[in-house]
């Protein structure tokens, strides 16, 4: 049998490939059960993985996490997804390929917030820029639709500190290498980048001073980070993807990163490294770049790595324009504690938009996606929006549409993170009663909106009818209202607009996953536990440490059915990386969804077949095969892909003798080179499992010859089943078909009233029947199903 990709070449003309079947389809995962999750994941500077436990909430307005199919079947980025689901009560969407596939999925939803997790090699501009237009894209109208993060990292621990940041941020320390509004602090210092020797401090109970700064701010600049721990931090100024240069007007020293570790390098070129673990936002919104994943040496991992910063903005291209990213001050600081820093970014982006649809709606029209060096760039986008000066509407356009798609928000979008409430430029409120809205906004001594004025809606609406104010133009989508008219408020006067809606349409209610409770399975667990002697402690280290979802069920499964022998001498480490590598196979093939849970938990999950060696197979089965049937659709073609390709890719063959025993677990046929009938199906069905293909092995004592009388002629057998829709069999390193081989027409004489004639299927859950074992005839303790039945009609 060909593979998909085989099929593919075979059938391909001259110069063009046919798919050999249609694009994969958006998966939906529900989050983990349970009340908590543990994150259990390595950081750059330990070998031992670091631990960061979230505890199960429900988002207001609905929470979404997006991730492609790459990053979650990798194990650690697989448990920020997961992490971040269970703390949300999130659905998980995986795209197979680009990100605008989840489009359909999140309309579905339309979440309030959605949270895009990505590896660095995901990260980068493109991936900004996708996002941008996908969030717009959930509805009719063109402002984004959901307020958006993303999580990334140098390592995982680092995403992982972010997911598992759960308290809110309230800033009352700020610091910055530009000029900061000091007045909306506490406290907070900043160095001047465009004059030399100059700082600005305000200390607790004080009013900001000028101070005299040194030559060179670097060692200061990292002192702020490791010893003054701001809450929040800003640049302007010159920057790349690899550096800041601390002075704009001045010679100074740098920050720069190496590994996830932000250091600063003074003009003496001595490094000091940051290690500032405190929570902390950073807004580079002044900066070119700095928000540039471009590999996994950029800046934004370092700040988002040592310098401990969980939310940050920042340009993912040159930036000359501004809009998009100092918008983003107009909602932060002009209106301190009204909007947290998601909010701001969101509502700036909105503002953005608003501009355009106003002033440009042509471009709409225009998809531009050559972003690089803005004198190769600039030219290019010009050209496609017909502009052809740096002048009044020309630059307008040409600004506007270059900021439009390239600020980055990194972070969960959730986390709330704001300055303190202090004195506003205006007063302003929102009453509903029944489908009738009123916002009212008033200025005691007169305001300029350097951005137009905006109200969270507490509900998604439609059907609008505005009954007063259309003159402040409101714009009013999903959940925001904004008013673009409103550009000052004189003192004393109040604005109003009244509008009626109803609710729209009610998100997609998170998929719950099935699961047993506890109690469902404690009395199993406990007999299991009280055979378990001195190493119980291994065993109930592994329940608790799996929380109480989908793992703790796979785990609260083995330990219920292992044998006495297991339960004595498995560790938890080697039960947990089982459970979570079987789960990961399931979710990870295309058939995962119609695996019945009783067939995953006996077929796929279980660590051994028979009495074999345990032993580590299933990570490196995994790492070997899973990229051989990732194309496959359905488990049969996958068994039938890995029966005619692993033993060759093992160097294995059958051979009765020369195997040191019958009973070989994967590495000892691969060392030895040889195994017996039972070795070879151990080698299978271990391949199967670790792809997600549910596996078990099945045989006979003895087969009944026609003709013979005496009860053991025909001598004993062991063959593979796999589960697609129903049990299939298929001889182990044989060409045959699924249930068509050799042995068809000795089962078909197979005698259920005799135990040595029986045929038997391996079965990890107890059943209260032994599989019967040539080599090991006192073991009792491998159980079985009695398939006898089902072989004796094959094709009748």
């Amino acid at each position: 049998m060909k593979s998909c990709a085989q099929a593919a070449v075979a059938a391909m003309p001259l110069l063009l490939i046919w798919p050999c079947h249609a694009a994969p389809a958006v998966r939906v995962i529900p989050p983990p059960a349970g009340k908590t999750f543990t994150i259990r994941v390595h950081s750059r500077d330990s070998i031992q993985p670091a631990e960061y436990r979230v505890a199960r909430a429900s988002t207001p307005g609905g929470y979404a996490v997006v991730a492609s199919q790459a990053t979650y079947g990798d194990p650690e980025w697989r448990q920020i997804v997961q992490g971040l689901a269970i703390r949300h009560s999130a659905d998980i969407l995986l795209y197979p390929d680009a990100v605008a596939s989840v489009r359909g999925e999140l309309a579905r939803r339309l979440p309030r917030y959605t949270c895009f997790v990505a590896r660095p090699a995901e990260a980068g501009r493109q991936f900004v820029v996708s996002v941008h237009r996908l969030t717009r894209q959930l509805n009719a109208d063109p402002y984004t639709d959901t307020i958006w993060g993303i999580v990334t990292g140098y390592s995982p621990a680092d995403a992982a500190r972010i997911v598992a940041q759960t308290a809110p941020l309230i800033i009352r320390r700020g610091a910055g290498g530009t000029s900061i509004p000091l007045d909306q602090f506490d406290a907070g210092v900043y160095y001047d980048e465009g004059k030399k020797n100059h700082a600005v401090e305000k200390t607790a109970g004080g009013r900001p001073q000028d101070i005299v700064a040194p030559d060179d701010t670097t060692k200061s600049l990292v002192d702020v980070f490791n010893d003054y721990k701001p809450d929040i931090f800003m640049t302007s100024g010159h920057a790349t993807e690899r550096d800041w240069q601390i002075g704009y007007s001045y010679r100074n020293g740098q920050f720069r990163c190496k590994d996830g570790v932000l250091l600063g390098l003074d003009m003496q070129r001595k490094a000091y490294p940051i290690h500032s673990p405190n929570p902390k936002v950073y807004m580079a919104i002044g900066n070119c770049l700095m928000g540039h994943v471009i590999d996994d040496q950029a800046m934004a991992l370092a700040w988002m790595g040592s310098a401990g910063v969980d939310q940050m903005v920042g340009y993912t291209v040159e930036t000359w324009y501004g809009y998009g990213g100092w918008g983003i001050n107009n909602y932060f600081f002009d209106q301190p504690g009204r909007f947290n820093l998601a909010e701001s970014v969101f509502l700036a982006n909105q503002a953005l938009q608003w501009q355009l649809q106003k002033r440009f709606p042509e471009t709409n029209k225009v998809v531009f996606n050559a972003y690089g060096p803005s004198g190769e760039a600039l030219p290019a986008l010009a050209g496609a929006l017909s502009v052809r000066s740096m002048a009044g509407d020309d630059k307008d356009k040409l600004g506007l549409v270059w900021d439009r798609d390239v600020v980055a928000f990194y972070g969960d979008p959730a986390w709330d993170a704001r300055l303190v409430t202090r004195p506003q430029p205006w007063r302003q409120s929102l009453t509903v009663k029944g489908n009738r809205y009123t916002v009212l906004l008033k200025s005691l001594a007169g305001a300029t909106c350097g951005r137009p004025p905006a109200i969270a809606l507490p509900k998604r609406i439609a059907g609008l009818t505005v009954r007063e104010g259309a003159a402040l133009e409101p714009v009013i989508a999903g959940r925001f209202i904004m008013l673009p008219g409103l550009t000052r408020m004189d003192a004393g006067k109040e604005y109003r607009v009244v509008f009626d809606a109803t609710e729209s349409g009610k998100a997609v209610k998170t998929q719950k996953a099935s699961t047993a409770t506890r109690e469902e399975s404690s009395s199993a667990v406990s007999a299991a536990l009280g055979k378990a002697g001195s190493n119980k402690p291994e065993l109930l280290g592994a329940l608790r440490d799996a929380g109480e979802g989908e793992e703790w069920k796979a785990v609260a499964f083995v330990i219920a059915n292992m044998p006495p022998g297991d339960a004595k001498s498995l560790k938890k480490p080697y039960i947990l990386e089982n459970a979570r590598l079987a789960i990961e196979a399931r979710e990870s093939v295309a058939w995962g969804k119609a695996i019945p849970e009783d067939v995953f938990l006996n077929n796929v999950l279980p660590y051994a077949n028979v009495t074999e060696t345990r032993e580590n197979w299933r990570a490196d089965f995994r790492r070997r095969f899973s990229d051989l049937v990732k194309d496959c659709k359905t488990p049969s073609e996958a068994a039938l892909l890995l029966n005619k390709t692993i033993f060759k890719a093992l160097d294995v063959q059958y051979h009765a003798t020369k195997r040191p025993k019958p009973d070989q677990s994967p590495s000892e046929s691969i060392a030895a080179k040889y195994a017996s009938c039972t070795g070879l199906c151990v080698l299978l069905a271990d391949a199967c499992r670790a792809v997600g293909v549910p596996a078990r092995l099945v045989g006979t004592p003895s087969w009944v010859l026609p003709g013979e009388t005496h009860p053991t002629a025909g001598g004993n057998h062991t063959w593979v089943e796999i589960w697609d829709n129903g049990w299939h069999f298929l001889g182990a390193a044989e060409e045959s078909k699924l249930d068509d081989t050799w042995f068809v027409d000795s089962a078909k004489h197979a005698d259920p009233k005799d135990p040595l004639h029986r045929i038997y299927a391996v079965s990890f859950k107890k059943t209260g029947t032994s599989f019967p074992m040539v080599w090991a005839p006192n073991v009792k303790d491998v159980y079985a199903e009695d398939v006898t039945e089902r072989y004796k009609h094959l094709g009748r």
